[in-house]
């Protein structure tokens, strides 16, 4: 674990040059602007001290009746500089409140960069979402801390470095007593910092768990069963105790760190104290003046409030330091990848040619990634251009999987996939995915406008209404979509003001418009029909198949009535391909396909159903496929 390694002086130049590039990187005019009113808050700060000084002389020499025109003077000079240094406080105030904005978002775009550009497989893997989670939870809170401990560092650094400068020429004897206060604070300081991480590691898994149980009673999409089943009487005792156990973590690790915090307190304290006594001693002893002990009593205070706050600013970089660890180490966890919609140099891998005369797989395996069960088995299968492909079989044969290697959302174990002669594996995995339109069984329903819905897949077309209402028009859906309160500008969710939703029919018409538009030469279509009766469901196919020609369409489904028009049919059996043909071979030759098409045909008629119809259909029914 990176962040656990090396010790405080090692760490805090590190964890400060970092902090402050990732901050200067986010916000540079911001940074720049609090730097330059820091400065001249600190001059403000020394200016202000040496003007009292001066005040309290004039008090002490001046007699009642004498000339006040010196002492009037600084009076004044105090109070301009006092509203100075007000001024500069506000105004890095306002700046560090916009600068944690940018910085957060930065943190969240170096998230979303890899989020975007990883494989699929990424996302079924344990470390990958024990890191990304906690990556995200460290790109909302730690900006604000990142920023903070940058300016507590910097301005009291600053001012201390003044009033440093000021205390040595009044009273030089009380440095050395400041600087032997300071050194248990840093102490204590980086041992709850790294206590802190070690815990906010050991929850992580936990935290994941509780925020998912959140999603599900708070959210939209879990509300209906959250009701019918009653979930919150299941749900929220277990949200309850993986709170009660974060909580019972943090209040021992508070104990621990209260102890050290009272030690620190306490011996600050006596700093003061001793510095305190050592003046009057001084005074005294006739060594010092009043004036010039007041005013070293006003610098030894604000000195021990200024390194105290320098001190918790250096351990909140350190502590920030480890945290940020975290976030290299999630990405570390992945292979390079050139963030979508990024600039670079590098030269970029080739594009698929722009025909396609023949999508080929060969011998293709394929694992999920922290499992030893092959899903597929030395697949090998060819779509020739403009042909409509079925994919059939029962749950779990592995047509999903399938069709996500085909759009280069996972990375075969082994095995290649052409397009043509090029295989994916050597092309841009972006450009790859952009040949595909697809409509996926468990397709996004985006609360966004209906002709966003749409032209998602082609989103730089999206103001292009004529041909955003041409691709519902082919999916069956300009008639309700149109209909809505304001047409085609309707956000399709009531959770918000003027929003409407669609039925579960309604949404996959939409989601087959949406591949209509991204004018891909491919469409794969998972159960694109499966929430459709069958009036609507034989239309759509009609127009699937007018599309023969101008586009290749690889179909999946288990309503094997929905298949018979494909040129060709792949029979997928236990992750092994088992047939292929047209439906009338794969019919005539009696084998695995002609078995499900009589199971399902036997519904339709009037005799008794087969021993075991039911429990066929049930398992046939599409799942995750």
């Amino acid at each position: 674990m990176a962040g656990a390694t090396g010790s405080w002086w090692g760490r805090l130049p590190h964890a400060l040059t970092r902090s402050v590039g990732f901050v200067r990187a986010a916000a540079p005019r911001e940074f720049n602007a609090i730097v330059a009113l820091q400065a001249a808050g600190a001059v403000c700060l020394v200016g202000q001290l040496v003007l009292a000084r001066t005040v309290l002389q004039e008090v002490l020499d001046t007699d009642r009746a004498g000339d006040h025109g010196r002492l009037i003077a600084a009076l004044l000079a105090l109070g301009a500089v006092t509203a100075v240094s007000a001024l500069c406080a506000g105004l890095a105030g306002e700046r560090r409140r916009l600068m944690v904005e940018l910085v957060r978002r930065h943190a969240s775009r170096r998230i979303l960069d890899v989020t975007a550009a990883v494989d699929l497989a990424s996302f079924e893997s344990v470390p990958f979402n024990d890191g990304l989670a906690r990556a995200k939870q460290h790109a909302e809170s730690r900006p604000q801390e990142i920023v903070a401990g940058i300016i507590q560092v910097g301005q009291s650094a600053l001012t201390s470095a003044g009033l440093a400068v000021t205390l040595a020429t009044i009273a030089p004897e009380l440095l050395p007593v400041l600087v032997l206060g300071v050194a248990p604070t840093i102490l204590f300081l980086r041992r709850n910092s790294r206590d802190l991480h070690a815990l906010e590691r050991r929850l992580t898994p936990s935290d994941r768990e509780r925020w998912y149980l959140e999603d599900v009673l708070s959210t939209t999409a879990g509300a209906k069963e959250s009701r019918t089943y009653r979930l919150p009487a299941i749900l929220r005792p277990r949200h309850e105790a993986l709170f009660e156990s974060r909580i019972a973590a943090h209040r021992d690790l508070a104990r621990r760190r209260s102890v050290r915090i009272g030690f620190v307190s306490v011996l600050g304290a006596l700093v003061v104290v001793g510095g305190l006594g050592l003046l009057a001693a001084l005074v005294v002893d006739g060594r010092m003046t009043p004036a010039d002990a007041a005013t070293a009593a006003v610098v030894v205070q604000q000195l021990t409030v200024r390194t105290r706050m320098a001190s918790a600013g250096a351990g909140l970089l350190y502590e920030n330091s480890l945290f940020l660890d975290d976030v290299d180490e999630f990405l570390a966890l992945l292979p390079p990848v050139r963030p979508v919609g990024s600039a670079t140099t590098d030269a970029r891998p080739p594009s698929p040619p722009p025909e396609l005369h023949a999508l080929t797989v060969s011998h293709l395996d394929f694992t999920y990634p922290g499992t030893d069960r092959p899903v597929l088995r030395d697949i090998s299968l060819r779509i020739a251009a403009g042909e409509i492909v079925a994919l059939v079989g029962e749950n779990g044969s592995g047509k999903t999987t399938l069709t996500k290697l085909l759009c280069g959302l996972y990375v075969p174990t082994a095995g290649t996939i052409r397009w043509d002669d090029q295989p994916a594996a050597d092309v841009d995995p972006e450009d790859w995915r952009r040949r595909f339109g697809v409509v996926f069984q468990d397709f996004m329903r985006y609360e966004l406008p209906a002709r966003l819905n749409v032209a998602i897949g082609r989103h730089q077309a999206q103001h292009d209404l004529d041909a955003v209402r041409a691709a519902a028009r082919l999916a069956d859906a300009d008639g309700f979509l149109g209909g809505l309160p304001d047409g085609y500008e309707t956000i399709l969710s009531r959770a918000y003001a003027g929003g409407a939703d669609l039925s579960l029919g309604q949404w996959q018409r939409l989601a087959l418009a949406r591949a209509f538009f991204s004018d891909a030469p491919v469409l794969v279509l998972d159960e694109p029909t499966a929430a459709l009766d069958p009036r609507v469901e034989q239309e759509l196919l009609v127009r699937v198949r007018a599309l023969a020609g101008a586009k290749t369409v690889l179909l999946i489904s288990h309503r094997l009535s929905s298949v018979r028009f494909a040129d060709r049919i792949y029979v997928l059996h236990q992750g092994v391909l088992v047939e292929e043909g047209h439906h009338d071979e794969l019919v005539a030759r009696a084998g695995h396909y002609a078995e499900l098409f009589d199971l399902q045909a036997s519904a339709y008629r009037v005799s008794a159903r087969p021993s075991g119809y039911g429990r066929a259909v049930e398992g046939f029914d599409e799942g995750a496929g």
